[in-house]
């Protein structure tokens, strides 16, 4: 049987790890991995058998380079992060040149991506939601404090974050005073005052400048609890929930969150590799988010006895999952650590030219932060290594 050949596009450092439970799977199988990215010292490439540099294209150009690099490099199975709303859009595209893409649907892609349009649609489990509220402008936001009330604005801290984000980015908590002296000094802290939203929205809206969709919202209870999903049209195949409290964390859940794990597959017709995360608002959980890729934290899975990454690429090709392979045993303790990662013995990285233009390459770099409800892994050069946090 010859080597399954498989291509990871941009992704999170720590899919390194990811890509090694795919070449450890416990069938024997053999495997040629690809792997593209803008950062030429991104971790994951030193996980691949090859790695490429990729162009800066968004949208449908993208996709066009997409297919022509699975063409070139005759890929079977294609697992995408980057323009993955894109590839989606296009699956018939991918499936016609005989490439299985490991990705949900673009239906769903499309919703999940906007926060406030998944919380909309859940009509039928308001139980799930917690508060929220959605503003443009500085009339909005003056009538969403209103609206929370000093109660709440006391009972938890107010968050900011952006319908449509990832990772931390825009995540800001409201606080009702300017710094202290203590908050000076100590850990720095993303954190702004009711008046300076209040003024930066006044002045986009005096310079005509577009506010996109913000939510305000509490700061939800911990534990975080993150379940990561192996999905086939709408059914659970495996799921393995990871419980997050500071550095500790449990491959364990309340009981309550697998039903709604299953619950929330079968009503947004999930598919592949998801990630659903929950907190608590007074003493029930409900959904933070759902993550329409793998999570950076994938990897940590393995500790329950189950290779989530081999089995979507098993799923991808149209294998049957036996129950052995999918069923997790639950109840492991542990913390990450960050960990380095040797580039000097790692593949040259190579340039995919057809079709290039000139200045195309010469992408920027990306960098992929985490916050409460992400999985995200930064990754920092140190000298001739990388350092993944995988934490």
């Amino acid at each position: 049987m010859s080597a399954v050949r498989i291509w990871f596009n941009r992704n999170f450092a720590t899919n390194m790890h990811t890509l090694t439970q795919i070449r450890e799977n416990s069938e024997g199988r053999s495997v040629t991995l690809f792997g593209s990215h803008v950062d030429v010292s991104s971790p994951m490439l030193a996980a691949c058998d090859h790695a490429f540099l990729e162009p800066p294209y968004v949208g449908d150009e993208y996709v066009d380079y997409a297919l022509d690099f699975c063409s070139q490099n005759r890929i079977e199975v294609f697992l995408p992060v980057l323009a993955q709303e894109a590839i989606a859009q296009r699956i018939e595209d991918f499936t016609a040149a005989g490439v299985r893409v490991i990705a949900p649907t673009h239906a769903s892609i499309a919703l999940l991506a906007d926060k406030a349009a998944t919380y909309r649609s859940l009509t039928s489990r308001p139980d799930l939601v917690p508060p929220w509220r959605e503003i443009t402008g500085s009339a909005e936001f003056s009538q969403a404090l209103v609206e929370f009330g000093e109660d709440l604005h006391h009972e938890a801290k107010l968050v900011l974050k952006p319908s449509r984000g990832v990772g931390a980015d825009g995540v800001r908590f409201l606080v009702p005073d300017k710094p202290s002296l203590a908050s000076l000094l100590g850990p720095v802290e993303p954190i702004v005052t009711p008046e300076e939203v209040l003024r930066v929205l006044e002045s986009a809206e005096s310079l005509g400048i577009h506010v996109p969709p913000v939510l305000v919202m509490p700061y939800l209870q911990r534990p975080e609890i993150s379940v990561d999903v192996l999905a086939r049209d709408g059914k659970v195949v495996v799921a393995v929930p990871r419980v997050k409290a500071g550095r500790d964390r449990v491959l364990d859940c309340d009981p309550e969150i697998m039903p709604i794990v299953h619950d929330l597959v079968a009503f947004f017709g999930l598919h592949a590799l998801v990630n659903l995360q929950f907190r608590y608002w007074r003493g029930r959980p409900v959904l933070l988010e759902i993550n329409t890729r793998p999570a950076g934290g994938l990897f940590q899975t393995q500790l329950a006895g189950v290779n989530i990454p081999w089995l979507a690429v098993k799923t991808a090709l149209g294998e049957e999952i036996t129950a052995a392979e999918s069923t997790p045993v639950l109840g492991a303790k542990y913390v990450t650590v960050t960990t380095l990662v040797p580039l000097a013995d790692t593949p040259p990285v190579q340039i995919l030219t057809s079709g290039l233009a000139a200045g195309d390459l010469t992408p920027d770099p990306i960098h992929h932060a985490a916050d409460e409800g992400s999985d995200g892994a930064e990754f920092t050069e140190v000298g001739p290594v990388v350092g993944v946090d995988a934490g």
